[in-house]
């Protein structure tokens, strides 16, 4: 405490007017508002670099992330590519399936014209959800064909038909597989980005959720034959 202090201490305990006192002193009173003031701005000026220091601290941590964003980003990319190339080598299959279940029953014109349109939908589009859903209908529509060839024997022993059969069977698997694939690098990519500070600092260094896509029954259906 220093000598004022002292002294206002005193001289109020010997009953002066303190008011007097401080008019004395030239109003050298302490200020509990100035000092509270002060107290006020310490804290705003401790929260500020306390903030401050968090922000570098996440940035540091994302920066750091980073590498591992962009790289399995680019591996999500690739697996997509051979995912969409996957889908139309087994297009290129489909023309000769058609004629293969037209060349035996005469009746499913109707359901090869369906194969055709989604093999045109796939081959001009590059909108991935236009993309998915063609491939979707295209495993519905062959997922048909399989269960009307294990009812009519004349369709299975039908010889063009086992062999295209099972070359596009084979595709199907081989889709099915890239596509699962394509989501497991996605799930990876996007559980990178979720965390926080991770989900605002990915947004601003230009880092996008992937769309995630999941494998249907009809793929299960068309793979296992």
């Amino acid at each position: 405490m220093d000598i004022y202090s002292k002294t206002y201490y005193r001289e109020a305990l010997r009953g002066h007017n303190s008011e007097n006192l401080c008019k004395d002193a030239k109003n050298q009173c302490p200020d509990r508002a100035h000092n509270g003031s002060r107290m006020f701005v310490k804290t705003m000026e401790f929260c500020v670099i306390f903030l401050i220091a968090l922000f570098v601290l996440c940035l540091v941590s994302f920066l750091s992330l980073r590498p591992t964003l962009k790289e399995v980003r680019g591996e999500a990319g690739l697996s997509w590519e051979r995912f969409v190339k996957a889908a139309r080598e087994r297009n290129d299959l489909i023309p000769g399936l058609a004629e293969s279940i037209k060349g035996v029953s005469l009746g499913q014109g109707k359901l090869a014209g369906k194969l055709f349109e989604e093999r045109t939908i796939l081959h001009r589009s590059n909108d991935p959800r236009e993309i998915v859903t063609s491939i979707d209908e295209m495993d519905r529509h062959l997922s048909k064909i399989e269960k009307l060839a294990q009812s009519s024997t004349e369709i299975s022993s039908y010889s063009p038909f086992n062999q295209t059969w099972k070359r596009v069977a084979s595709a199907s698997s081989d889709i099915k597989n890239k596509r699962i694939l394509y989501n497991q690098t996605v799930r990876r990519y996007n559980d990178l980005m979720a965390p926080f500070p991770q989900s605002i600092f990915s947004s601003i260094f230009g880092f996008a959720p992937l769309q995630y896509y999941p494998v249907n029954q009809h793929v299960d259906d068309a793979g296992q034959s």
